[in-house]
């Protein structure tokens, strides 16, 4: 999956993100994260929620000693996210009766 398509994916909560490669978008998302880490805010929460982030993932991730910062490792579930969104909208794009009926494309 390309940087642009992960981009144009994330850029709905996070519009400033910048990059190139894979990695470089990682630590831009790991950075813009940290001002819901410090201290642990209820909109943190609230994000993970509308990305669908799975719950027993970010416990893990809080909860037990990690080798990297947190914020590393959630921009990594994050990034995964956006992958498999991504790979859904190319699996099942929306007809055009979706159109028809008002409802905005992907």
């Amino acid at each position: 999956m390309s940087t642009p398509a992960l981009l144009s994916i994330l850029a709905k909560d996070f519009p400033f993100l910048q990059a190139q490669e894979e990695a470089q978008l990682e630590e831009a998302l790991a950075q813009a994260l940290l001002s819901y880490l410090d201290p642990l805010q209820e909109a943190f929460f609230q994000l993970c929620y509308r990305w669908d982030i799975a719950e027993h993932k970010v416990r893990q991730i809080l909860e037990q000693p990690q080798n990297e910062p947190i914020n590393i490792l959630l921009a990594q579930l994050f990034i995964a996210r956006a992958k498999e969104k991504w790979a859904y909208r190319q699996a099942y794009p929306q007809k055009e009766a979706d159109e028809e009926d008002g409802v905005a494309p992907w």
